[in-house]
């Protein structure tokens, strides 16, 4: 199975909290109260006083200067509408001046091929899953108020479901949501739906995945001329209670300012994570060397901005923030963590536009120094596909990576890239984390061994080519190389290949 399928993002093994009821990060049995990595409280403050300045000015604008449309941009032709964006094409059935409608539907298909995933040639581990997957979904309005939204799923690996009645788990209800729209584009959207902000690094929907990430949430948007204000609330509740009380609450304030006619966009945002007592939602979990998984209660903070700059060709993006809050509210467990990101871009004006890129990303890890304070950055929900290689080895936790790359389009839409990644760990205490969240090779900071003192993972290529069919269908193929190295090599020695062809339609 793929890893982001899985989406997981434990809790890893390490040593026991002070009460003895499981294990929080790396934490030891030390009394030592350093909050090791910790940025100083004047970039704290200053990230305030921005959220407060731009909103301000954004929100200051009159609603008389809100474009055809409330300012979002018009939905391309076959695309699926979600929350935030207006449909405007034209009705499947009904007129604009009542009930009007339309029918989306899209399928894909993407065989993989991935063999050494363990890092060892040794052991025959090749593997070719043809993952596929259908919609279709019903988009009603009523005037210039009202829109609802249903959509169903079927996603399924080639040759599941041949039975009668095998597989109907694979059918599911994707999104079910209702909007009441407001003057200026502002709208209240509740139910079953997608939240995508910024660049997706912590929210985001992970349509990369078989089945995507959708959330049952209530979401309020304040739309004006230059940027919006979002506010929002998720809930996850255990597997087969449903008991919202004993689940998890994700919450968050986010803010958007577009200038310059979209060349300039900086964000600002303060997202929440809480649980419940023992909650356990869908798609995470508690990984533990023995026993039962531990019982924890997060109240995590994440206090983030996003700047974006275009210009003649150029592109630029900074995205960084600062996490605070109690990793275990019972064991008395604090956590401190943050990370950065930082991408520069030019593409020419020659023909085949032939662009190059680099970037940085950092994500701080745990600490194993000090027992009362988890370091490892929470990636929280993001869609990781698209962020540091697309063999999806690596996430934010416990992260220092660095990329290039290469690309050209001979003609529209038709694009050749090439990219080379380098893996890292922020700190030698904490492990290797996939895209997913998921321990690939546990530290051993007591070890004196040189790949354990290495910050060091491996080498990682991606090709990718992407093909315009016709309007509406893409055809997008993608070959990727790792080589592990320095603390990679705990794992295995040996190279990892992968590769894919997908076909994606719609309508």
């Amino acid at each position: 199975m793929h890893v982001l399928e899985k989406e997981l993002y434990p809790v890893v093994p390490g040593k026991k909290s002070h009460n003895g009821r499981g294990t929080v990060g790396r934490c030891a049995h030390r009394a030592c109260r350093r909050l090791s990595g910790l940025p100083p409280l004047r970039l704290l403050a200053a990230l305030l006083f921005a959220w407060c300045v731009a909103g301000s000015a954004a929100l200051a604008e009159p609603v008389g200067a809100v474009p055809a449309g409330g300012g979002v941009a018009p939905v391309p032709a076959g695309a699926a509408v979600r929350p935030g964006a207006r449909d405007t094409r034209q009705p499947m059935f009904g007129t604009r001046d009542g009930v009007w409608g339309r029918v989306v539907m899209s399928y894909r298909l993407r065989p993989e091929f991935r063999t050494n995933a363990d890092l060892d040639a040794g052991t025959d581990d090749a593997s070719l899953i043809g993952y596929q997957r259908a919609r279709v979904g019903v988009a009603m309005h009523y005037a210039n108020w009202f829109q609802g939204f249903v959509q169903f799923q079927d996603a399924r690996a080639m040759g599941e479901g041949n039975a009668t009645n095998a597989y109907l788990a694979n059918s599911e209800l994707h999104q079910a949501w209702v909007r009441f729209s407001g003057p200026g584009g502002s709208a209240v959207t509740l139910g079953k739906q997608q939240l995508v902000y910024g660049n997706q690094r912590l929210i985001g929907h992970l349509e990369w995945a078989n089945k995507p990430r959708t959330y049952d949430a209530a979401k309020v948007r304040w739309q004006r001329a230059r940027g919006w204000v979002d506010l929002f609330g998720a809930v996850f509740t255990p597997d087969g209670k449903g008991n919202i009380l004993d689940g998890t609450v994700l919450s968050g304030a986010y803010h958007h300012l577009s200038l310059a006619g979209g060349d300039v966009v900086w964000e600002q945002y303060l997202l929440g994570l809480s649980d419940a007592e023992g909650a356990l939602p869908p798609g995470q979990t508690y990984d533990t060397l023995e026993g039962d998984p531990p019982v924890f209660q997060r109240r995590i903070g994440t206090l983030g901005t996003r700047f974006l700059l275009k210009r003649n060709g150029f592109k630029t993006e900074f995205e960084g923030g600062f996490q605070g809050g109690t990793a275990d509210v019972a064991a008395g467990v604090a956590h401190r963590a943050w990370y950065a990101h930082l991408d520069l871009g030019y593409t020419t004006g020659a023909r085949w536009k032939p662009s190059v890129r680099a970037e940085v990303n950092y994500g701080s890890g745990d600490d194993a120094s000090t027992s009362n304070v988890v370091e490892r950055f929470n990636n929280l929900f993001p869609t990781n596909h698209m962020h540091y290689g697309y063999m999806d080895l690596q996430n934010l936790s416990n992260n220092t990576s660095a990329s290039i790359g290469f690309g050209v389009a001979p003609r529209k839409r038709l694009i050749f890239q090439v990219d080379y990644w380098l893996h890292g760990r922020a700190t030698i205490d904490d492990g290797w984390y996939n895209a997913g969240g998921g321990l690939l090779a546990d530290a051993d900071p007591d070890s004196t061994a040189a790949e354990q003192e290495s910050k060091l993972i491996g080498h990682e290529v991606d090709v990718t080519v992407k093909v315009p069919v016709r309007p509406n269908v893409k055809l997008v193929w993608g070959g990727s190389v790792f080589q592990p190295a320095g603390f990679g090599t705990t794992r295995g020695s040996d190279a990892q290949f992968w590769s894919y062809t997908m076909l994606l339609a719609k309508f």
